[in-house]
């Protein structure tokens, strides 16, 4: 078997995918550090993983995580926190 074979043939399951992702969830009015925000531009696309949300709203918090996550995933991860472990993903 070559390399133009591979996905050649319809009985073999589909090639994997990976998909990188990343967000920072920051309660409203929390001041991210200049320092911070400068030593990850290159890494990541800081504007876009940095987001502030009403994280004193811990239902409404999960749910719009989780539904990102849904989201970004194409709906293969339906939930990655739950309201009952909602406290060991946040640092206070």
């Amino acid at each position: 078997m070559n390399e133009d074979d591979v996905g050649s043939n319809p009985a073999e399951p589909p090639s994997a995918v990976l998909i990188l992702a990343s967000k920072i969830y920051t309660d409203l009015g929390f001041a991210v550090k200049k320092e911070f925000l400068e030593s990850n531009w290159n890494l990541l696309d800081v504007e876009e993983v940095i987001e502030h949300i009403d994280l004193k709203d811990k239902e409404d918090s999960v749910g719009y995580i989780n539904q990102w996550v849904e989201e970004i995933t194409k709906d293969r991860i339906k939930k990655v926190i739950l309201p009952g472990n909602f406290k060991h993903f946040f640092i206070p």
